[in-house]
């Protein structure tokens, strides 16, 4: 397909509906979401880049705490860039990251929209589009503060203008979505496999296309790896020792669960799986009663609705089963792959799978609001709604469906909802005040160390001792040793900021404490100074679904051992 008849797509009095509606559902959304406090955010991460690009705009530096650090606590130059831009302007990044996000989650529906009106010219595809449009996953995504959607946005892009055939765009949308996230790599890796196997050899275009991209984005990895000695930033591999650091506990704490901890791998589409129907399909949106009501290992209930039983037998499995049937046919992808209209298609599946085997294998994670595979939100609504186009010759059922598909995703949007105000909460009532209490109330001379860096770093305005390894991986090397106290006597800490136990009482999968080996230490104690926390009702709502924070903070001083 050409230029001009994208344009001509695009020109199309239906194509601007479809924008225009997509884009009023997203606005009203964006505004519930974010009332009352529009200019805060549910994630701690997103803090982080902020950090990174108030520094950058003000100081001409990528750095965090100190200029002299080594490491880079951002995996997505792009958007830091992007933040620091604006700053630059004038417009702070609370401002600019919710603008960002809700223009990219516009951008993502109405290219999602244009990519299939070519191959699937049906009414099934509004469908579709309005799933998307309306999933509270990716609308929490987009208010999160984090680069989730500029990556699926530009993605999209990328296959578009693959569709096109202006290769000098798409090495353009290729570098920058790989400068959004590294894991983009992935995606010109699907375009390249999909083109080589439709064209039965390498094309000089496609050459091209991958040269530029990677003129675009290799001098960052280059920039990594001088400035760090790690070719990825020190945040994706700190992330990857914390993980497995943190599963190596929990699996000592909870043995009923070390096989699925030891088989994290195979066992990563099963929770995948798992998470899409309790979080994106009714299992926790929907009201009591819950097959049961005992907590999951001390950190409340995973148990689904009753009321969502019958929606996955009679809604959700029949579309599942008939979507998968009318895709999963190798026949059929070899038509596809040789057809122009619908190449990019098969292209959007191999990127899927690429992205969720290099997850699988590197970060087999369900966490922080499932950011990381956030593509197979746009996976599940795109295949149950051509699950749902299975049965148009039979009217009635498919209306049927289709208003029961609406109905869920609806509900899943109010419950996400709920989920950001629950998060956006913590951060206000725990998190800040915690950085609050850093700046006004800790002595200046004092040296703090602290887990969950971004909000404390943002709002304290004091440098940090990261002891996350998002910044630095060293500290976590002390701590899969055993020698985390060691790290903070040797970087001389004096206090210290940690998710906490509330009462003493479990309000997450990990104690801190215990995971650091601070219970015991030869060469402080812990004296608690403040704690921070918020309802655990309203937490336990945030938290099932995220997963990213703990009921409380705690702040420390730490007092050495004669």
């Amino acid at each position: 397909m050409q230029f001009s008849q994208i344009r001509n797509i695009l020109a199309n009095p239906s194509t601007r509906l479809v924008v225009g509606v997509t884009t009023f559902i997203i606005a009203i959304e964006a505004f519930f979401f974010l009332s009352p406090h529009p200019l805060e955010f549910p994630m701690d991460d997103a803090y982080i880049h902020f950090v990174y690009a108030e520094n950058l705009a003000s100081h001409g530096k990528l750095f965090f705490s100190d200029p002299s650090e080594i490491g880079i606590g951002t995996t997505s130059p792009l958007w830091v860039f992007l933040l620091a831009g604006f700053r630059l302007l004038g417009i702070p990044p609370a401002l600019s990251a919710n603008f960002l996000g809700i223009l990219m989650l516009i951008t993502l529906s109405g290219s999602l929209y244009v990519l299939f009106r070519p191959a699937w010219k049906s009414p099934y595809l509004l469908l579709a589009i309005l799933l998307i449009a309306i999933s509270g996953n990716l609308v929490w995504f987009s208010l999160s503060g984090m680069d989730t959607i500029l990556f699926l946005g530009l993605g999209v892009l990328s296959l578009l203008v693959y569709q096109t055939g202006n290769w000098t765009w798409l090495g353009i949308t290729i570098g920058l979505t790989i400068l959004a996230r590294p894991e983009g790599i992935m995606l010109a890796g699907a375009i390249a496999l999909v083109d080589v196997w439709s064209n039965r050899g390498i094309r000089k275009e496609l050459i091209k296309a991958m040269t530029l991209g990677a003129m675009i984005s290799v001098p960052w990895f280059i920039y990594l790896y001088l400035r760090s000695g790690y070719i990825l930033p020190t945040s994706a591999i700190g992330k990857q020792f914390s993980f497995d650091i943190g599963l190596d506990f929990i699996a000592s704490r909870y043995p009923i669960l070390a096989d699925f901890v030891y088989l994290r791998n195979i066992s990563y589409p099963l929770a995948w799986l798992s998470y899409l129907m309790l979080f994106a399909l009714g299992g926790k949106s929907l009201p009591h009663p819950y097959l049961f009501e005992e907590s999951t290992f001390g950190v409340g209930s995973y148990a689904p609705s009753a009321w969502a039983i019958p929606l996955w037998l009679f809604i959700v499995l029949p579309l599942f089963i008939a979507g998968v049937r009318r895709v999963a046919s190798l026949k059929k992808w070899q038509v596809w792959v040789q057809n122009v209209d619908s190449r990019p298609l098969v292209t959007l599946g191999a990127w899927i799978v690429l992205h969720n085997l290099t997850y699988m294998f590197f970060l087999p994670v369900i966490g922080t609001a499932s950011r990381y595979g956030a593509i197979n939100h746009i996976m599940l609504w795109i295949l149950l709604a051509i699950g749902a186009s299975h049965f148009a010759a039979r009217p009635v059922l498919a209306r049927v469906l289709a208003i029961g598909l609406i109905g869920i995703a609806v509900i899943n949007n109010l419950h996400w909802n709920r989920v950001y105000d629950s998060n956006v909460e913590h951060m206000r009532t725990v998190r800040m005040q915690a950085a609050y209490a850093y700046r006004d109330l800790i002595p200046a001379e004092e040296n703090c160390a602290v887990f969950d860096i971004g909000a404390i770093r943002y709002f304290s305005g004091r440098p940090i001792v990261d002891v996350s390894g998002l910044t630095n991986p060293e500290p976590l090397e002390w701590v899969r040793e055993h020698r985390a106290d060691a790290y903070l006597v040797d970087k001389g800490v004096t206090c210290l900021i940690l998710p906490g136990q509330a009462d003493g009482t479990e309000e997450g999968w990990i104690d801190f404490i215990a995971l650091l080996g601070f219970e015991n230490s030869e060469y402080f104690t812990l004296q608690e100074l403040y704690t921070f926390e918020m309802d655990p009702d309203r937490w336990m709502v945030g938290y099932l679904a995220t997963g990213n924070q703990h009921r409380s903070v705690v702040i420390y001083s730490l007092k050495p051992v004669k």
